[in-house]
């Protein structure tokens, strides 16, 4: 994981609650089913990253929308034939439009290389430059298996419980 080397970035950072830790830090990331949508909790060795997606309604459908206070995203998801691509759209900060020219911008990218899934993402903001970067691999583990002892270089998905 790398973060935005200016201190307008970093400080933005910490007011998100983004992980301020930089290098390679063990992921844990679980994925709760829930009415009308799922949660995404990432945890970053501590540092917990949790949004709320929901498939878009009215303008918004056949986005996805990924919520986590005070920002919401809607998304298109491109498929290609070697994964898929999330393409934000619209910003809403606090509730109301974000001006394209204050908007965030992230890529995001997720794929399967030889069976085991991937992926990239980075958040950049006008004036502050990159604000975090993260990349890496995915494999799954039973709850009984931490992330501490789930091997230093994968992240990890913890499944749900049976």
């Amino acid at each position: 994981m790398t973060l935005g080397p200016s201190r307008l970035a970093r400080a933005l950072a910490w007011l998100l609650r983004l992980p301020l830790t930089a290098g390679d830090i063990q992921l844990a990331v679980d994925f709760v089913l829930e009415m009308g949508g799922e949660t995404w909790r990432r945890d970053f060795a501590g540092a917990p990253l949790v949004s709320r997606l929901r498939a878009g309604s009215g303008a918004l459908k056949g986005l996805l929308v990924e919520r986590r206070f005070p920002l919401a995203v809607a998304m298109r998801l491109v498929p290609d034939a070697s994964g898929l691509t999330y393409e934000p759209l619209r910003y809403r900060l606090f509730g109301l439009p974000c001006p394209a020219a204050l908007a965030p911008r992230a890529t995001a990218r997720e794929r399967s290389v030889d069976g085991v899934f991937t992926f990239e993402v980075t958040v950049a903001m006008p004036l502050f430059g990159t604000i975090i970067s993260y990349s890496g691999r995915l494999r799954p583990v039973s709850r009984e298996e931490t992330p501490s002892n789930a091997g230093s270089r994968d992240h990890t998905v913890v499944l749900p419980a049976e």
